[in-house]
């Protein structure tokens, strides 16, 4: 039962917690992978977050605060509640190259400051599954898409600065 995981480096963390977290990081797993899984709560990304690949499995929400970032070459997961890593009001430069096998069925929203491309990752047969949920994505460079894998989503909104497609 950790409340609030600070500065950490390695080459690679997986923390298991029975509760809810505050990543106040900075949190440095570059070389490796970081898999934060939330028996319960919900998560608050607060400082910088970065590794080869991150995966996030929450029970509730994942949110991310202004001093926020992930940085990452994929990023998947699932959560219980809304995942809302920026939106249409608040621009997070988040840094993430991949994102696929996401679950977050009570809506899902995310900024990057660099092209996104979707995938299917870790064998799923979906990028992100919103499920009925409301949807937002907006990509500073080009959103594209790596394959045919669907994308599900109740009322969708994209935008980037470039190109949109496969």
């Amino acid at each position: 039962r950790i409340d609030t995981l600070g500065q950490f480096s390695a080459n690679g963390i997986a923390l298991t917690n029975a509760g809810p977290l505050t990543v106040a990081g900075p949190i440095d797993a570059r070389s490796g992978g970081l898999l934060l899984t939330l028996s319960q709560g919900d998560l608050a990304i607060d400082g910088s977050v970065s590794a080869a690949d991150i995966r996030l499995e929450v029970a509730g929400g994942i949110s991310q605060g202004d001093d926020g970032q992930l940085v990452a070459n994929s990023l998947s997961g699932r959560a219980g509640g809304a995942v809302v890593l920026g939106d249409a009001e608040r621009f997070v430069d988040n840094r993430i190259e991949r994102i696929g096998d996401f679950t977050a069925r009570e809506g899902f929203s995310m900024t990057n400051g660099r092209s996104l491309t979707l995938v299917s990752l870790n064998g799923s047969d979906f990028t992100i599954d919103a499920g009925s949920a409301d949807f937002y994505l907006a990509v500073d460079g080009d959103l594209r898409q790596d394959g045919t894998d669907w994308l599900y989503n109740g009322r969708g909104t994209w935008s980037a600065t470039g190109g949109i497609g496969l």
